[in-house]
């Protein structure tokens, strides 16, 4: 495979690469659905929205519909997914991340906690009267969503 090459002599092989991933805010009668995560390695104890990372040759969309699938067994369909907020954020290993926010209102199935070994509890709770310990991240992009800011950075 050839390389690309740029007018700097670095090539796209070379230049730095960001991770990246989705969130989903599940709204229901003026709730969000939360998720407390346990024993990844990240905001254990703390509540979190279902999210993950993107895998090679994924897209956003396709990443959304198997992470709900596979962490609250909910089926979702692409364009029933609304893009709320963008995330650039550094964690505290200092990686960096491009995170899209979903919201979504519709899908098939109850939603069941799938992965027990990653989450310990799912509640249903106002956005107004969140718990106090829900992920940093998580509050932040609420709070952002709430004054109707698009993107956003965290934790540089």
């Amino acid at each position: 495979m050839q390389k690309n090459s740029y007018n700097d002599g670095v090539t796209m092989d070379s230049r730095f690469k960001v991770r990246s991933g989705v969130h989903l805010i599940f709204r229901k009668d003026g709730k969000i659905l939360l998720l407390k995560r346990r024993s990844t390695g990240y905001d254990d104890g703390k509540f979190g929205l279902v999210a993950g990372h993107l895998d090679e040759g994924e897209t956003l969309t396709q990443t959304a519909i198997r992470e709900v699938n596979e962490e609250i067994g909910v089926l979702i369909k692409s364009e029933d997914l609304q893009p709320i907020h963008f995330l650039n954020s550094i964690d505290s290993e200092k990686n960096e991340y491009v995170l899209v926010f979903f919201a979504i209102d519709k899908w098939i199935n109850e939603p069941k906690n799938m992965e027990p070994e990653k989450c310990s509890e799912m509640i249903w709770a106002e956005e107004s009267k969140l718990p106090e310990n829900i992920s940093p991240l998580v509050k932040h992009v609420i709070n952002k969503i709430k004054h109707r800011e698009l993107y956003s950075e965290f934790g540089w």
